[in-house]
């Protein structure tokens, strides 16, 4: 189970406490909103799955890795690039790196069944 204390003060800044006592700031303005936030933590999820690929399949950690998320609220959609900087990246990397996050990422779990994902890997 995860769980966390929060709370805001002055400002939007968020405060946090996980569950295993790790503690957090979100800096945030009255420009921001959740959606951000949720995405910034999503683009995280979907990162440690690709890395986490790599070092299951090749233990390989010390492996660059971006990607470009966009999350379309209205249309119930999101599309995620991901970036690798692994020069012999196969179609078999590819498809695992897809399957891996589909296994691993909780907060896509958390998704209603009928938002859309799609995903591109490329080699960075």
């Amino acid at each position: 189970m995860y769980k966390v204390k929060s709370k805001l003060d002055k400002g939007f800044d968020v405060f946090a406490k996980s569950s295993n006592e790790q503690e957090y700031v979100l800096k945030m303005t009255e420009a921001d909103g959740p959606m951000d936030v949720f995405t910034v933590a999503f683009s995280g999820c979907i990162l440690m799955c690709s890395k986490g690929y790599f070092f299951r399949k090749y233990e390989i950690l010390d492996l660059s890795i971006e990607i470009d998320l966009s999350f379309d609220y209205e249309n119930r959609a999101y599309h995620a690039e991901i970036k690798v900087d692994y020069p012999d990246l196969t179609k078999e990397d590819i498809e695992g790196i897809i399957e891996n996050i589909k296994l691993r990422c909780k907060i896509s779990h958390l998704l209603s069944d009928d938002v859309k994902a799609t995903y591109e890997i490329i080699k960075k």
